[in-house]
């Protein structure tokens, strides 16, 4: 009875595809109709247009932008989603069904599901030359099949190797990523993508040799960011970063690397990324957003320094950071002088400020820190107030005056007991009037340069009353 169920489901989906595939060329036809229709009439010629200016004549859409989200890709051909699903669900319970009953054996259970597999793949395939989006639904079922089936054969079984498992579902993986690609279909690939990060984990990767897994991670992430590269989805991208960082993620709570190489790899996905900012900037169309980049290169730098910190002994991690902190700072050079680009100017020099800073923070302490900060910081917001061409990144390099401000109160609370005018905490002070006066009076000249009038406090006029404060406790 349940067999025959079965065979109905199939049966009722096959019948679905068929009258949907008559439909859209009915569709297609009438469309045709209309446009013939529609070359034979004469337009009327438009009346005479007053005359006006130029700026008054606007391009007006006639459609608005398609959603992405996940209810209006679900609601196109849903009707075909909910069968390949219940297909899907049917197939998982029947092939259940008769691995309970012993129907058939364990190498019959393996072939049957991997050609099921492969059979909805291939017709996934065929289906996207007329109908793109039912075809990358069954070309997605069909990846999901050869991964189950490859997963429960390993698991159950221990019928493959993690390698040879692995390389199972990477091919079925590689197949529907290069299908969506070819077909321009955004989901497939980013179901592609997340897929072949979770693939080891499925395979048993406890069993892979570190230095295994993370070749397969790097060449895996080549082959992700190349497809960004090709498509501009670049939101796949943070996908990539965000799968790195999770495996990277128990090597750093261990706090303990045994493989050299652990390390070289860490340091090879830093520079992939780093490469694959540079590029995302280079191709950012105008109009649109940074966000991605942005998000990219703050988890670059997070990935950078958790390696660092597990990887490097305690006396090279400066040395490390600094050398870090040149490439993103001559990144940041190329992006000002060659191309122009003052966004990843900002988002580059910003990340070398702060690889400098942890620099700072591993060689010195007390008030010697607090004046390498304090330095840092002020040429951080000169900088800012002279090629800050938006609030955003000013405010973030005003923020950034925070660390030396809270370290030099504390110079501030000893005042008392400074045993004479030459103390360190007496030079911190001193310097740190110095700072807030240059800044406030920096931030109040190009505010009246640029003649803007804000009725709220400005934020020259919090350095510089701050300024006053530590001027007043200090003499």
């Amino acid at each position: 009875m349940e067999f025959i169920l079965f065979i109905l489901l199939v049966v009722l989906v096959v019948g679905h595809l068929r009258l949907a595939s008559r439909l859209g060329a009915v569709e297609e036809k009438i469309a045709q109709t209309r446009t013939v229709d529609a070359t034979h009439v004469v337009p009327p010629s438009p009346p005479p247009m007053p005359p006006s200016n130029q700026e008054d004549l606007r391009p007006i859409s006639a459609t608005p932008p398609p959603g992405h989200s996940f209810l209006d890709w679900w609601k196109e051909d849903w009707l075909v989603k909910v069968g390949a699903l219940l297909l899907f669900l049917g197939f998982t319970w029947f092939v259940s069904y008769a691995f309970a009953n012993n129907w058939i054996g364990p190498m019959g259970r393996i072939a049957l599901g991997l050609l099921c597999g492969a059979a909805f793949m291939v017709f996934g395939w065929m289906r996207m030359g007329t109908l793109v989006r039912q075809g990358s639904i069954f070309l997605a079922l069909g990846t999901g099949v050869v991964v189950l089936t490859t997963y429960a054969a390993r698991v159950a079984y221990d019928f493959f190797t993690p390698t040879s498992a692995i390389a199972i579902m990477f091919f079925a993986m590689l197949f529907s990523a290069m299908a969506s690609v070819r077909m321009r279909t955004q989901w497939l690939a980013w179901m592609s993508a997340l897929l072949a990060y979770v693939i080891p984990l499925l395979a048993a990767s406890h069993e892979v040799h570190e230095l295994q897994l993370f070749t397969y991670l790097y060449l895996v992430t080549i082959g992700v960011l190349w497809v960004v590269f090709l498509t501009d989805w670049r939101r796949i991208f943070l996908t990539s970063m965000t799968a790195i960082l999770l495996y990277s993620l128990p090597f750093w709570m261990s706090g303990f690397v045994e493989e050299g190489g652990l390390l070289i790899y860490g340091y090879l996905f830093v520079m992939l990324f780093f490469l694959a900012n540079l590029t995302g900037f280079l191709t950012l169309q105008k109009g649109r957003t940074a966000e991605v980049e942005i998000l990219g290169a703050i988890g670059n730098t997070v990935l950078l320094s958790g390696w660092t910190h597990v990887g490097i002994g305690a006396e090279w991690q400066s040395l490390v950071y600094i050398a870090w902190a040149i490439v993103f700072l001559v990144g940041a050079y190329v992006f000002a002088v060659r191309v122009r680009r003052p966004l990843a100017f900002f988002v580059f020099g910003g990340i070398g400020v702060i690889l400098i800073g942890i620099a700072t923070a591993l060689e010195l302490d007390g008030p010697a820190l607090t004046i390498a900060f304090l330095l840092e910081s002020t040429i951080a917001i000169l900088l800012s107030q002279r090629y800050a061409t938006g609030k955003v990144f000013l405010y973030a390099a005003y923020a950034t005056f925070a660390v030396p401000g809270l370290l030099a109160l504390e110079s501030l609370g000893r005042f008392p007991s400074y045993p004479h005018p030459m103390d360190a905490h007496a030079g911190v002070v001193f310097l740190t009037v110095i700072a807030l006066w240059v800044i406030g009076l920096r931030a109040e000249q190009g505010m009246e340069r640029s003649e803007q009038e804000t009725d709220q406090v400005t934020w020259g006029r919090v350095f510089l009353a701050l300024g006053g404060v530590f001027t007043f406790v200090f003499l």
